[in-house]
């Protein structure tokens, strides 16, 4: 009966957690979310607890520990939060339309603004990876920007309001078991239990992990890339790793990270190829004529054609 009880409350403290991290994601606009990732602002409203949710949260902690089920509970919770997550990056992925659908739904999920899934009652879902990323591929870059940014945006709130929640369940539960003062227990491999840390961890790892194969699905069109999109691109992404970072205080893991070091190089190649090919097109199709310059330009005229072979001795200096 205790184990059939407790398996209620846990889904109840998972219910309450999980609506109070949506609430609280649907409360702030991607702009601002953008604004605290550049330091713009100081404003923390992801610490903000309001005494009704604590105390709901505290008497479900109460009837869990009373049937020896808190642990579980707290586990259950980890596994949602992942599952959250996963949740969130696919709100936002492209999806196949119906043939009569009109865009002016996309361009209203496209638009920045508060957190929220995108409404999806008139899509087909995309339940084959080749066909998402087909998809992924043919988005503008500006599409592909703003999705990932969404992206971003959304989770970083999330975590953020995960972490929270870790610190005000790992607080209540030791209250708890404090106030139980059960000579048969022991506090302090329930504390490690009960410590949901790790758990949200993973859910940062798994994030990187999926953030990143969407962004490498677009390897060659990034390279293509126009200078400041390319910029606006590595910039979000670098935000977000230093976001991942700053609430684990880890560096969980580098797929993500070698994913845009890889695009970075990559874009450079193509770019001095590119630039390459320009210059000796203009070169080609620009009239020559004998002109008589001034001395120094002449020389530099000369350290430049030798420098192919040789560096000159002024330019050494």
């Amino acid at each position: 009966m205790k184990i059939e009880i407790g398996g209620k409350y846990s889904l109840q403290l998972c219910s309450v957690l999980l609506g109070d991290v949506r609430n609280y994601c649907k409360s702030v606009s991607s702009k601002a979310t953008l604004n605290r990732l550049q330091n713009n602002t100081r404003e923390k409203k992801f610490l903000d607890i309001d005494e009704g949710f604590r105390g709901k949260v505290a008497n479900i902690v109460h009837q869990l520990r009373r049937c020896e089920e808190l642990a579980s509970a707290l586990s259950l919770y980890q596994d949602k939060c992942i599952a959250e997550i996963k949740s969130i990056i696919k709100s936002y992925l492209p999806q196949e339309t119906l043939p009569s659908e009109s865009s002016s739904e996309d361009k209203k999920i496209g638009t920045p603004g508060t957190q929220q899934y995108p409404q999806q009652q008139q899509q087909q879902p995309v339940n084959n990876g080749s066909k998402l990323s087909k998809l992924i591929k043919e988005q503008t870059p500006m599409d592909f920007q703003d999705m990932l940014v969404h992206i971003f945006t959304h989770a970083s709130e999330a975590l953020r309001r995960f972490y929270r929640h870790q610190k005000l369940l790992l607080d209540l539960s030791l209250n708890e078991i404090v106030s139980a003062n059960d000579p048969n227990e022991n506090q302090q491999s329930m504390i490690t239990q009960l410590d949901i840390r790790n758990g949200i961890n993973e859910t940062i790892r798994i994030l990187q992990l999926r953030t990143g194969k969407i962004i490498a699905v677009r390897r060659e069109l990034t390279c293509n890339l126009r200078y400041d999109h390319f910029l606006e691109l590595y910039s979000i992404c670098v935000l977000f790793i230093q976001e991942c970072e700053a609430v684990s205080g880890e560096f969980l893991t580098r797929y993500l990270s070698d994913v845009l070091a890889a695009q970075i190089k990559n874009f450079i190649v193509n770019q001095s190829s590119k630039n390459i090919r320009t210059i000796q097109r203009k070169i080609e199709s620009e009239t020559w004529t004998p002109f008589v310059v001034d001395p120094s330009v002449q020389r530099d005229v000369n350290d430049i054609v030798s420098s192919m072979e040789l560096d000159p001795i002024d330019w050494i200096k």
